[in-house]
């Protein structure tokens, strides 16, 4: 891992103007720049079409690159979005007779392979061929844990997690991309933030980088050290990302198996630190010794999460024996359940007690698959725009 001197630093130094598509101007500044380059060899933009017609344009990231083939050609991996490959009526299933080109960073054009697609995760993988080893990122698992610390710990132990990279609201980020048209690279910047996310997937987590253009969607969300910390997805006020944590694992299960594991348990969840005030104070009250876990929010009728005894603002501890400090920690545990029967222990504040309880982690149906909308107007516009 490359790291930044001064990350503090490195965020506020001196800012210079640049171009944007589209001829607007942005601030960007000159460290932050450095940060994007060392990305940006990787990042590409991609292009499908179903028959003559065009499809969808997006970023992705070169994310491996294997040996030398037997051919001598060289196999790159590139994690998007499944936005590039979904039929044009918005089902999540194949567009019909799809291609789709690649536009490297030096504006070389090459073919891609639909290798596979996940439409619940909205993550595609394609492959694309070369005489020359493509280069790849850093990437760096997330942890958003924030304990809540009321009091000195007793004993002082070594940070778990040293792989993962530790994320707080208001750490800087951006969101990177490449145009279709020109091939610059493109760059939104913000900050990690906690709040709601209006999409339906539970793994989402959200920045404040403001798209200028769709070209960001399946495109790389890096840190202030350059490395690749989740994959871009659209809303007009936020950019909703996909951990890298969860966003890999997907891609692992898709090289070996071509699909994924879709854990649904019928709950909405929030990290310990993000719940209001009020409901904190009810929970510490009860457990003072609490300062880390994931809150349940709202329990869907009938869902697994009901049918375990599972109710609204009871904070999970433990899942499958293992300590349970962030709502990404909880998602992995489960995703590795799917299909099983899992002990969570959960503090329910409303009666001061400790819950230990059994959830069935069941596969989500298709009829429950995450919803990913993209206003059809925003499209238009970017074509139109892209055709200038």
């Amino acid at each position: 891992m490359t790291s930044v001197q001064d990350p503090d630093l490195d965020w506020i130094l001196q800012i210079e103007e640049c171009k944007h598509v589209g001829g607007s101007r942005i601030k960007v500044q000159g460290p932050s720049k450095v940060v994007a380059l060392k990305v940006s060899p990787s990042v590409v933009c991609l292009l499908s079409h179903t028959g003559k017609d065009k499809l969808f344009a997006c970023s992705g990231t070169i994310v491996e690159c294997g040996g030398k083939e037997s051919d001598g050609t060289f196999v790159g991996i590139i994690l998007t979005s499944a936005s590039l490959l979904r039929c044009p009526s918005g089902a999540a299933s194949l567009a019909p007779d799809i291609k789709v080109d690649v536009l490297l960073p030096d504006g070389k054009l090459l073919q891609g392979e639909v290798f596979a697609y996940d439409f619940h995760y909205n993550l595609s993988v394609i492959k694309i061929r070369s005489d020359t080893p493509f280069p790849t990122p850093s990437l760096r698992n997330l942890d958003e844990s924030i304990p809540v610390t009321l009091q000195p710990a007793l004993n002082s132990t070594s940070p778990r997690h040293s792989d993962s990279f530790k994320i707080r609201p208001g750490d800087k980020v951006k969101a990177l991309g490449r145009h279709y048209h020109s091939h610059s690279l493109v760059i939104a910047s913000g900050s990690f933030t906690i709040g709601l996310c209006e999409f339906d997937c539970q793994e989402l987590m959200m920045s404040t980088c403001k798209m200028g253009s769709q070209i960001h969607i399946g495109g790389p969300l890096i840190n202030c050290a350059g490395e690749v910390i989740g994959i871009n997805f659209y809303h007009e006020r936020y950019t909703p990302f996909l951990p890298i944590n969860i966003a890999y694992r997907c891609l692992e299960h898709l090289k070996i198996q071509r699909s994924v594991n879709r854990p649904w348990l019928g709950m909405e969840l929030t990290n310990f630190y993000a719940v209001n005030l009020a409901d904190m104070e009810k929970i510490v009250q009860k457990f003072p010794h609490i300062s880390e876990g994931v809150v349940v929010e709202k329990v869907v009728k009938g869902s697994p999460a009901e049918v375990a005894g599972i109710l609204p603002c009871d904070v999970i501890v433990s899942c499958g024996g293992h300590s349970v400090r962030c709502s990404s920690e909880f998602f992995g545990i489960t995703w590795d359940k799917t299909r099983e029967s899992v002990p969570v222990v959960v503090m329910r504040a409303s009666c001061g007690n400790r819950q230990m309880l059994t959830i069935d982690v069941e596969d989500t149906s298709e009829h429950r698959y995450n919803r990913w909308p993209i206003p059809s107007t925003y499209l238009d516009m970017f074509w139109r725009s892209a055709e200038k």
